[in-house]
């Protein structure tokens, strides 16, 4: 029977430079959604402009976790609602 010996070398700089690009690529993603929601007229403005409101929160990006959130209600009690998470 023959026997192979092999050595695994883990490039863990590479690795981190991944999960970094990863993390840009789905901010940008989310940026990308909202202004497709901006863009095509997928608010109604019969009642104002909601879209002022949108926004994208990317804090829990580094945990692959982007949504899409618009704020109701008056400017002085501003209530966050989510569209959805991405």
């Amino acid at each position: 029977m023959t026997k192979v010996k092999s050595t695994v070398k883990i490039n863990t700089q590479r690795i981190r430079q991944l999960d970094k690009a990863a993390v840009t690529a789905l901010k940008l993603t989310g940026q990308a959604l909202k202004s497709e929601i901006v863009n095509r007229d997928v608010i109604p403005r019969d009642r104002g402009t909601l879209e002022d409101g949108l926004f994208v929160d990317d804090s829990q990006a580094d945990q692959g976790r982007v949504s899409l959130n618009y704020y109701i209600g008056r400017m002085d009690g501003r209530k966050e609602k989510s569209i959805g998470v991405y």
